[in-house]
């Protein structure tokens, strides 16, 4: 098929939505990080400017991987030169880096960062990305053995175990949490015996219910969450006045750069909690707006995915529809408080380099996905069911 026909079956309602939350992005680093850039660099735009920066180079990729062949991501018969291979690698080698003086990047207490000369990279985005090619290839090879315990459960937490490890080194047990929760996800669509998953989901939050009495600190943060009031001092700041944020904005909000929340008392106003701005200054309305635009993602990116009957594309675009979609739904969770709070930006909207481009990266594969029409229906002419596949499978196992 040749590519102008690939462009008419392009999923414009997709692309639509993504380029509307890059544009609502760059409103929403300018408004919430102009006084921040006064005050550490002398410079408003300072943000801005770097964020400008990385939407190039965003779009650049974006554009790559909309025209990108996705056959080149499936795994060739030999593991160690396979793509999904070198990418799990390179994303183990990037997380180690941050451990090593001099290379990785501390803030507050953790080491997320890598320092490059010009900018700071976070290798969690790539890992990501990594991760959804690589199990996309897992899924599409042993597609008929996923109801086996071996190949439906062990094999795959026993890959996804180091990065689990060295993330919760960082720390950062939210991402450690969201990739675990993820990858179930991820069995469960693809066929794993359900009651292997139900199993495995109680171990999971079992250690994590022990990881949470032993650390001290987590435990109180979960605390804090049920009742923000018995420290609204401490870890409960944030929280109170984010919902502050979204009260004061009501429902057509204060009006652009009129927050009072950034000024003083939301110190990640332009990174975790920049929707709390948004909704202080422009309103629910907005808010409304934003959420709508990542449901139409959530919604076409599955669509996508369950048309497709090839295990290895269906895998990869169920893969980056939902890592994405759960970031959205975390974050706007964390910022109403429906949440215990998690160092998470929103797709888009926060300000961050290495997230803005992999966000880009990853919707230009799935608006590619979408362009392989002849492969999203069987050829009996019935849509496969993705999520009934799946559900069928764990019955049968």
């Amino acid at each position: 098929m040749g590519f102008r026909q690939r462009i008419v079956n392009m999923d414009v309602i997709l692309l639509v939505a993504t380029l509307s939350l890059w544009l609502l992005g760059v409103v929403s680093v300018y408004t919430t990080s102009c006084r921040l850039g006064v005050l550490k660099h002398g410079d408003g735009l300072y943000y801005l400017k770097n964020h400008l920066f990385f939407s190039v180079i965003g779009l650049l990729t974006f554009i790559g991987a909309i025209t990108f062949n996705i056959r080149r991501l499936k795994d060739k018969l030999d593991p160690k030169s396979s793509i999904s291979f070198i990418l799990v690698i390179t994303a183990f080698i990037l997380l180690l880096l941050v451990f090593i003086p001099g290379v990785g990047h501390k803030a507050g207490n953790a080491k997320r960062w890598i320092n490059l000369i010009f900018l700071k990279f976070q290798p969690v985005e790539f890992l990501k990305f990594a991760l959804c090619i690589f199990y996309a290839n897992y899924f599409s090879k042993y597609a008929r053995l996923l109801s086996n315990q071996k190949y439906g459960i062990f094999y795959p937490f026993a890959i996804l175990f180091p990065f689990v490890l060295m993330l919760v080194l960082q720390p950062d047990l939210g991402t450690a949490v969201i990739l675990c929760a993820w990858l179930c996800c991820m069995l469960f669509v693809a066929g794993a015996d359900l009651r292997y998953l139900f199993f495995l989901g109680l171990l999971l939050v079992t250690l994590a219910t022990m990881f949470l009495i032993l650390t001290k600190y987590n435990i109180s943060r979960i605390l804090v969450y049920f009742d923000p009031w018995k420290d609204p001092l401490g870890k409960g700041f944030q929280s109170i006045h984010s919902m502050y944020a979204f009260a004061l904005g009501g429902l057509f909000g204060r009006g652009p750069g009129e927050s009072l929340e950034k000024l003083f008392y939301l110190p990640e106003a332009h990174t975790d909690y920049a929707l709390s701005v948004i909704a202080e200054e422009f309103g629910f309305i907005i808010v409304l707006s934003i959420t709508i635009l990542y449901g139409i993602i959530i919604f076409r990116g599955t669509k996508i995915a369950l048309g497709f009957t090839d295990h290895f594309r269906r895998s990869l675009s169920w893969g980056i529809t939902s890592i994405f979609g759960m970031q959205a739904v975390i974050n706007i969770g964390v910022v109403t408080a429906l949440f215990p709070p998690k160092g998470l930006t929103l797709p888009f909207i926060s300000y961050g380099g290495s997230s803005l481009v992999f966000s880009f990266l990853m919707m230009g594969i799935l608006i590619n996905l979408s362009m392989e029409k002849p492969e999203l229906f069987p050829s009996n002419g019935a849509p496969s069911t993705l999520l009934g596949e799946g559900l069928g499978r764990g019955r049968a196992g």
